[in-house]
Parts: C-alpha cells; sequence; structure tokens
C-alpha cells in the first residue's frame, strides 16, 4: 500500500500539512520503484523523491535495493524571483542623480520628482481622467447589467441593473472592479507574477454591437451613455451606435421562465374514500443482498388510496443498520397490486426487494379482491380479539365493567363501540356491532349485565365473597378440573424457576435475545413456536418436552382463553414474567 502525505519545509508557508493521499493499493507502483532521484506517478500526480529516512535506507539495502544520494528539492519560478541578488546601488551615485535630476527641472521649469515612470504614468492618468467612466448597458442570460470602465487606472466592472420583483438580492455590483483579463478563462499558478497591461481588457475593447468575456461570460452590449459616445467620437473617432436590445427582464413581451412543478396528486376522492385505510403489507428481504446485508428485513406497505408505497426496515440490534423508514411515501411507476404477491422482487429507490410474506389481511384482500373494509371478521373473532385485549389491559374484572359500564345501566351499544375503540379494534359497520352483542346478550334486554360480561366475553368465573348465587352445573366445574389446573399451574411456576435460575446471571441476555426475535417478525410479537426455538436453540437449555410445554403454559396462558397456543406476546408482557 502507498500513502502521501505533506510536510511543507517553510514556515508559515500557508499550506497545510496533512494526508495528500491515504494509505490505498496501488498496483503500479512497487518497492522497486521507489528510489532516490526518481518519480513516481499515484492518482494523477507526479512525485519525485529525493531522500529518505536511515531505517527505510537500511531495509533497502538488505533487500537489495541500495538508495543513492540525496538530492535538491526542485526549485519553482517564484522562489528563484526571491532569491535572486538585487541590485546594489551605490549611495553616492543616487544623490548624484537626484542632484542631477533637480537641476534638469529647474532649468526647464518643471516640478523634481523621484517617482517610477510607471508611478509617472499612474499619477499622470489619475489627474487627467479621474471621473471618467465609460458606461455600456449589457444583457447576459436575459439580465441587465451595466458595464463601467474607469479611464483613470483601466479597471472594469459590472453592475446590476434590478427590475421589479425580480427575486434576486439588492446587490449593486456583480462583478467587482478590478483589471479584467482577456480570454474566456483565466488560470492561476503560484509562481504567476504581474502581467503586462496588453493581457487585460482596455477601453478600445468596447464596442457597442459586440460580445465581451468577462470571466466566462458572454457580455452582449446594445447602449452607451452620451458621455462614453462623445469620448469615443473625440479621442478615437468611433461612432458608439445603439443597436436592438435583447429580449430580457424588464421587457413587456419578456416571460419569465417557469420552474419545473411537480405533478399533481390524483383527485380520485371515491378512491380515496373507499380505500383510505386499506395498506397492503408484505415482509420482504434484499434481493441478491450482499454480505453485509444479509439478514436485514423490510416491509413494504402499498396504499391503496392514493396508490403509493413506502419501505420500512425493522430494527435489529448490533446489526451496524439503524432501522426505520428508508423509502418515502411516493407513487413508483410499474408498482400496483397486481404485481405485488408473495415472491414478486419489486425495485423501489435503487433497491431490489423480494416479497416473501404477507399478513392476514392482505392475503384476504388479494383472494376476494375487495376491500379490506368489506373482508369483514365474524362476530366470534371480533370477540376474542376484545376478550384478549380486555384480559392484557385489566387485572380485575369488576374494574373492566365498571370502566365500560358508563351510564350505571349495563353495557349496551354505544359502550361496547367505546371498548371496541379504546381496545384499537376496527369493527366495519354497526351491522357487525349489533351481531356481537347479540352474541354477548343472552337475555337479549339490550345491555351487558355484569355476569353476561363475564360469562360470555371474558369466558371466567363470577364469584361473590358474601353470599354464593347458585350457578347451573354446565358452569360449574368439577374438582379434577380445578386439580389439574392447579397441578398444571405449580409446574409451570417450578419449570420457570428453573429456567431463571440456569440464566440467573443473563437476565439481560433474556431479554435481548427476545427482543431480537420480536423484532424479526411481522408484527412484532412473539409466537409459541418462535418462544420454544428461542429457549432451545438461542439460549441452549435443554429442558424436557414436558417441561418446555410448562414454561409455555406459564407464558402465554391467561384464565378463560382456551386456545393459549394462538396467542402471542408482546415484548413488555414477556419483561414483566421474567422480570418479575
Amino acid at each position: 500500500t502507498v500513502s502521501l502525505s505533506e510536510t511543507p519545509a517553510v514556515v508559515n508557508s500557508g499550506i497545510r500539512v496533512g494526508t495528500l493521499m491515504s494509505k490505498h493499493y496501488d498496483p503500479s507502483v512497487t518497492a522497486a520503484d521507489l528510489t532516490i532521484g526518481a518519480s513516481v506517478f499515484v492518482r494523477g500526480r507526479t512525485v519525485q523523491l529525493v531522500d529518505c529516512d536511515a531505517s527505510t535506507r537500511q531495509f533497502c539495502q538488505t533487500m537489495g535495493i541500495p538508495q543513492g544520494s540525496p538530492v535538491d528539492y526542485p526549485t519553482d519560478r517564484f522562489e528563484q524571483i526571491q532569491i535572486a541578488p538585487k541590485k546594489i546601488i551605490d549611495p553616492e551615485q543616487a544623490r548624484q542623480k537626484r542632484a542631477n535630476e533637480a537641476l534638469s527641472a529647474a532649468a526647464t521649469g518643471k516640478v523634481a520628482t523621484f517617482m517610477t515612470p510607471e508611478e509617472r504614468e499612474k499619477a499622470k492618468n489619475f489627474f487627467e481622467h479621474d471621473r471618467e467612466v465609460l458606461n455600456f448597458y449589457a444583457v447576459w442570460d436575459k439580465r441587465n447589467f451595466k458595464v463601467n470602465y474607469y479611464v483613470a487606472d483601466g479597471t472594469l466592472q459590472v453592475a446590476n441593473v434590478q427590475t421589479v420583483n425580480n427575486g434576486r438580492d439588492p446587490n449593486l455590483a456583480f462583478i467587482k472592479r478590478a483589471k479584467i483579463p482577456r480570454g474566456a478563462a483565466v488560470h492561476k499558478a503560484l509562481d504567476t507574477v504581474t502581467s503586462p497591461d496588453s493581457l487585460h481588457y482596455t477601453e478600445t475593447d468596447l464596442r457597442t454591437g459586440d460580445y465581451i468575456n468577462i470571466l466566462g461570460r458572454d457580455f452582449y452590449l446594445y447602449g452607451c451613455d452620451a458621455f462614453t459616445r462623445q469620448y469615443y467620437l473625440e479621442k478615437y473617432g468611433i461612432e458608439q451606435e445603439a443597436v436592438d436590445k435583447p429580449l430580457s427582464e424588464g421587457d413587456p413581451n419578456f416571460i419569465r421562465p417557469q420552474l419545473a412543478k411537480p405533478p399533481k396528486k390524483s383527485n380520485n376522492y371515491n378512491q380515496f374514500q373507499k380505500h383510505s385505510g386499506d395498506v397492503l403489507r408484505f415482509a420482504a428481504e434484499l434481493h441478491k443482498a450482499a454480505p453485509e446485508d444479509e439478514g436485514r428485513q423490510f416491509i413494504l406497505c402499498y396504499y391503496l388510496g392514493d396508490d403509493t408505497a413506502t419501505v420500512y426496515e425493522f430494527t435489529v440490534r448490533n446489526s451496524g443498520h439503524p432501522g426505520g423508514k428508508v423509502f418515502s411515501r411516493a407513487k413508483v411507476p410499474g408498482v400496483d397490486p397486481s404485481t405485488l404477491q408473495v415472491g414478486a422482487i419489486v425495485t423501489l429507490g435503487g433497491f431490489t426487494y423480494f416479497l416473501k410474506e404477507v399478513d392476514e389481511r392482505t392475503q384476504k384482500f388479494m383472494e376476494t379482491g375487495e376491500s379490506i373494509d368489506n373482508v369483514t371478521e365474524s362476530a366470534q373473532q371480533l370477540i376474542l380479539r376484545l376478550r384478549d385485549a380486555v384480559n392484557v389491559k385489566w387485572s380485575r374484572t369488576t374494574e373492566a365493567y365498571r370502566h365500560y359500564n358508563i351510564n350505571k345501566k349495563g353495557i349496551g351499544l354505544d359502550d361496547l363501540a367505546n371498548m371496541f375503540r379504546e381496545c384499537e379494534i376496527k369493527v366495519p359497520d354497526k351491522e357487525v356491532l349489533m351481531r356481537v352483542m347479540d352474541a354477548l346478550d343472552q337475555d337479549r334486554d339490550g345491555v351487558l349485565s355484569l355476569q353476561e360480561f363475564v360469562d360470555h366475553l371474558l369466558k371466567q368465573t363470577l364469584s361473590y365473597s358474601r353470599m354464593p348465587v347458585a350457578q347451573n352445573e354446565a358452569a360449574v366445574r368439577s374438582y379434577q378440573e380445578v386439580r389439574e389446573e392447579q397441578n398444571r399451574k405449580e409446574e409451570a411456576d417450578r419449570v420457570l424457576k428453573l429456567f431463571i435460575s440456569k440464566l440467573e446471571a443473563r437476565r439481560v441476555f433474556i431479554v435481548d435475545t427476545f427482543r431480537i426475535i420480536s423484532d424479526r417478525s411481522v408484527d412484532g410479537l412473539i409466537g409459541v413456536e418462535a418462544f420454544k426455538e428461542g429457549v432451545q436453540n438461542k439460549l441452549g437449555l435443554a429442558l424436557k418436552p414436558s417441561e418446555l410445554d410448562a414454561l409455555v403454559y406459564r407464558f402465554f396462558y391467561i384464565p378463560g382463553l382456551n386456545d393459549y397456543l394462538s396467542r402471542r406476546l408482546t415484548l413488555r408482557e414477556f419483561r414483566k414474567i421474567v422480570e418479575a
């Protein structure tokens, strides 16, 4: 590998010290090429080697590449001018020269001066042509300017001519006053010396009807003021005639160029109202991912309301990728519901994604072709979802009932709708809500009593502390069922203690492991199969099948929930059990 650092030998040279070329591999440079006096071509630069340190010289001697004597650094033109010996002037000769000039001035009636010829010429021009400015009117890029040439010192300035509502800052100078070199471009170097006046614009170069290139910009001169016209006529005999002005800002027929505007959004309000909340979600991964991108998980969302798409990345700890939004919501040509399916390859924002999974609602939409809101859940499915949400949110049944029983006369239809809203469960319409009420309201009185709330919604047994209430035989569990549930709970507690004791010193590791599992799932929840795999493979615990089932029972079972194996845990619920 090769690197190049700059170490200027001149103190206060103004050149920054540092790395010019970072460490890199160059196949054209080998150790045999690095000899004192040789030139090496690296990254477009030719570097001449003048010397090396003692350790490098000894290493090259050992490798059979002896290094020669050091050579001098090359000098540039500026250094040669600075180090050139100056002409020594004899003080006596200088005094005699000033005396002779004074005598000659007295004989001719002039004032003696000790200025150089260049200084005399500048002073003469200043006294004769001060405040004489040649004003030309010019157009560049359909903008109006004034080109001012100062006769006293031969400098040139370009000033802005402001028009109404042009949107620009009211700055007078467009190009500052200076001697302007001829030509379309100016090349500067460190050894540049003062250029003669013949390389700069003079007053003879300015003519109306011609273009003048000022620092790479072609200004068209179309007119001048009365003083400038009279000046050229008297001094050079040139008639500076006015020519037609090109179309520019401020003219009545001028049309300002309009910036390209983004296309208007679709105004299909019927589509927006019908599918405003419909989103197709696909789990995706990078197609033909590089080794450093393996394991990255994405979710592609397609919004049916306005036919836009966006991509989010799941956050995976210690993966090196921050996660979050990777493609902002926008319309993508060629991406529509007909092209989105499992196994399809989609390109968004320069990245190619492979769609590998869909959620349940998207699958139903793809099968039926109807709006996701029209693919309604059954009343029993809504009751199951509501039961899980209420059990998670409330620890005591009576507190939950008092909260939702707003009018103190039982939970009515409006209270039931409010219950679904608080649990963030969407009910398509009032007809479905009435079917849910009919399934729960067994006595058909229009409201849910506490007994109906507990028996039919939560599927629990209501017990009273003071007076026992007669229950029918179907609602009373046998002693054997109660005993089996108690034994199962005791076994689950024992396995949980065993599970915690084996990893007592690594509780944080347990939570981090299942945090990664939840991050990689589509919905961010932990299922039974993922839980078993995490315990056996990720944590490496050798549990018996019965112990593993008991551990699943301890984490996933809720009283009154029959099909607890289909339940999915949040990470917060998992941590609450582990850290209890």
